[in-house]
């Protein structure tokens, strides 16, 4: 008998790298292809008001993060077959309560990271986001991203 199936995907990038873009077509080829479950997450979604309107509010950026991981648990919990998060996920750590929850659900994990060599500013980033994040915040996240690359990459190469 076939075991179901048990995956989680992890998509980490700045505004602008088409992670959502990627989730929805994730989400839609294991719906349509594969006919199994699958659904997806991401903090910007906490944003969106009953008009579908996006507003973002710096102020509630952990109550956006705690909620995506609310709901993470809760489609785990309802065995999903496929659970998609992306976030910017702009530090490694960030990560790990869903890797810790989806280890406990017995989950495969795939992360996938949206290569950002191409749009090398945050004014191009910028551009491309679907979600109208701030420039000033892309700014912020590209820093700490590439703070966060330099230092695990030293770590990598046991600096």
């Amino acid at each position: 008998m076939k075991s179901k199936l048990k995956r989680v995907y992890l998509i980490s990038g700045l505004p602008g790298t088409g992670k959502s873009t990627l989730a929805n077509l994730l989400v839609d080829a294991h719906n349509i292809l594969a006919q199994d479950s699958a659904v997806r997450f991401e903090a910007d979604q906490f944003f969106i008001d009953d008009e579908g309107q996006y507003k973002w509010d710096p102020a509630q950026i952990k109550n956006a993060h705690r909620w995506c991981q609310d709901m993470f648990w809760k489609a785990l919990s309802a065995d999903t077959p496929v659970v998609v998060v992306a976030n910017t996920f702009t530090r490694e750590d960030h990560k790990d309560p869903y890797r810790e929850m989806a280890h406990q659900w017995a989950y495969e994990v795939v992360e996938i990271s949206m290569d950002t060599q191409h749009l090398h500013t945050a004014e191009a980033l910028a551009q491309r986001t679907v979600h109208g994040v701030p420039l000033d915040t892309i700014r912020n996240m590209h820093h700490t991203q590439l703070l966060s690359q330099s230092y695990s990459g030293r770590l990598a190469n046991g600096a």
